[in-house]
């Protein structure tokens, strides 16, 4: 599924979805023709609210593709979203089996 998301002056997005140790499985995030796969299920025995953050701006310390796996998502910075504008948003479901459920709990622009 797909919605239009309007940004500020210093883009920013904050997906929040569920992780659980059952069923849950992964899902791509589409934005501005870049795409990050976020991952549902864990290991861990309980379920959760995992936090996916992405900013066009920040002073942190940068992340070399070398050290990115699959639990962290630090080249997706930003997207490429330019202040002030409009995107469609896209969500995919990429589970198989017995792991095609995903949450999606909020999404937030700013």
């Amino acid at each position: 599924f797909f919605f239009e998301v309007e940004f500020g002056v210093v883009p920013s997005l904050t997906v929040m979805y569920l992780r659980s140790y059952e069923q849950m499985g992964d899902f791509k995030l589409s934005l501005n023709e870049k795409s990050v796969t976020l991952h549902g299920l864990w290991s861990q025995p309980l379920s959760t609210v995992q936090v996916f953050r992405s900013q066009a701006y920040a002073t942190t310390v940068q992340v070399k593709a070398s050290d990115m796996d699959s639990t962290n998502h630090f080249g997706i910075i930003g997207f490429g979203v330019r202040p002030g504008s409009r995107h469609n948003i896209t969500f995919t479901n990429e589970g198989s089996g017995n792991h095609t459920k995903s949450k999606i709990v909020s999404v937030l622009t700013c």
